[in-house]
């Protein structure tokens, strides 16, 4: 099976990326390696000899992004060897600034990264808030518009600061709710808005 893996490096300062072990309640993330990137706790309980791993890191061009970056290169490399097991690492590159020809490429560029015949599991750790959006709306057209493409695990990981400690959150409904909302507009039935309340458990007033 083909699985891609998808994370952002983030802008720490140079030796601000702390490694945590991310606590997690779901035994399916659950890892008790240190790791600067929660994605490793996917990483950890998805990888297989039988599995072709691919690694989409975003990135953005900057003194601390290339810093993080080899951090993560280093990362993937104790991986493979710890595992004996080979990860295809994929750069993406997006522009500095928060605009829509930014996000755009962005989109364009993931889009194509990802492969026909796969599972996506993503980490949104890191990056900008809009960056989250694009990396959803990337999912959605692999979701919908390739070839057997399924998406298996969002996940956001949370430093506890002050108290030394990090946990990592499955939080892939939350993709999934706008899936669910698109279905069930273009259903053939007489009230979608109903059927989409009763699933949503959306108390109407009066």
């Amino acid at each position: 099976m083909r699985k891609v893996f998808i994370t952002t490096v983030p802008e720490q300062p140079a030796g601000k990326l702390k490694a945590y072990v991310y606590h997690a309640d779901q035994i399916d993330i659950k890892t008790d390696t240190e790791t600067e990137y929660p994605i490793f706790n996917v990483l950890e309980n998805e990888h297989g000899k039988e599995h072709e791993l691919t690694l989409i890191a975003i990135k953005q061009d900057g003194e601390n992004f290339d810093y993080n970056y080899e951090i993560l290169k280093t990362d993937v490399s104790e991986f493979e060897e710890k595992y004996n097991e080979k990860i295809n690492l994929v750069l993406i590159n997006r522009g500095k600034e928060e605009t829509n020809d930014v996000y755009t490429d962005l989109f364009n560029k993931l889009a194509k990264a990802i492969p026909d015949n796969c599972n996506i599991f993503t980490d949104i750790t890191y990056g900008t808030k809009p960056g989250y959006s694009i990396i959803f709306a990337a999912m959605t057209y692999a979701r919908r518009l390739k070839f057997n493409v399924d998406i298996d695990k969002v996940v956001y990981g949370k430093i506890f600061w002050g108290e030394d400690r990090a946990k990592i959150y499955d939080i892939t409904q939350l993709f999934y709710i706008n899936y669910l909302i698109e279905d069930i507009s273009k259903m053939n039935c007489k009230n979608p808005k109903a059927a989409a309340d009763i699933l949503f458990g959306i108390e109407q007033e009066g």
